[in-house]
């Protein structure tokens, strides 16, 4: 998601990526190298909603990039404030089609 922002001039200029406390740190050490600060939340996707619609009431909903809960699910943009499997199959299919280009 990073690389694809960075590479289409779509990362902002203040990305912010959230996730639980119970998620382990792989994805904050992954999103550090891209200069994404982690915020994070209790366990359950209201809490990384309520983070998105905190950005959205601020100004800045377009800094969020990203959202996760290691147990169940994730949340590439901000239309979507809950689980939402489709999201996740549609960034399957988005990674899918970039490694085949890539042989």
């Amino acid at each position: 998601i990073c690389s694809q922002r960075i590479k289409h001039g779509k990362m902002p200029t203040d990305p912010v990526m959230v996730k639980t406390i119970v998620t382990m740190d792989l994805g904050e050490r992954i999103a550090s190298n891209y200069g994404v600060r982690t915020v994070d939340v209790l366990t359950g996707f209201k809490f990384i909603g309520e983070q998105i619609g905190m950005l959205e009431k601020a100004g800045k909903v377009d800094s969020y990039i990203f959202g996760f809960e290691e147990s169940y699910g994730y949340l590439s943009g901000s239309y979507v404030r809950d689980k939402d499997g489709v999201n996740a199959a549609y960034l399957i299919c988005e990674m899918f089609s970039y490694y085949k280009t890539q042989g």
